[in-house]
């Protein structure tokens, strides 16, 4: 059981590295000026540049966008670190984006308890953060 919650870990993890490095490809390949210079959105740009595509997907503000983008990185790590330390009761993570934008953690025992010691680590997410049991 824990080497099949470490394998799909690893393949989440994998995916992630895959999505990012696609990304910065099609950046490198899309994001030079004309004269051939430097990119035209480096490393600060570039969660300005998703998150006014977000924003406008989403019908909010660029700020409210960036603040989202900025959660759902902290969720990633939440979610990776559930994954290693709660093999045993660990069910999944995922955000919702509409109609509110909240983070779904869900258990198959004492959710509530649970979370509550990493919601001292990640205390950006404590107010998003809706916990679910399943079977």
């Amino acid at each position: 059981m824990k080497k099949s919650k470490q394998m799909k870990l690893g393949v989440v993890l994998a995916a992630m590295l895959l999505l990012s490095t696609a990304f910065v490809v099609v950046v490198n390949a899309q994001g030079h000026d004309s004269s051939g210079g430097t990119p035209a959105i480096d490393g600060k740009d570039a969660l300005l540049y998703d998150a006014q595509f977000y924003a406008s997907d989403n019908h909010i503000s660029t700020e409210e966008a960036v603040h989202r983008l900025q959660l759902q990185m902290i969720a990633g790590e939440l979610n990776a670190e559930l994954s290693l330390n709660e093999t045993g009761t660990f069910a999944g993570l995922w955000i919702e984006h509409n109609t509110k934008f909240k983070v779904v953690v869900q258990f198959t025992r004492n959710g509530e308890e649970t979370i509550k010691s990493y919601m001292k680590q990640y205390a950006d997410l404590a107010r998003i953060v809706e916990v679910r049991n399943v079977k």
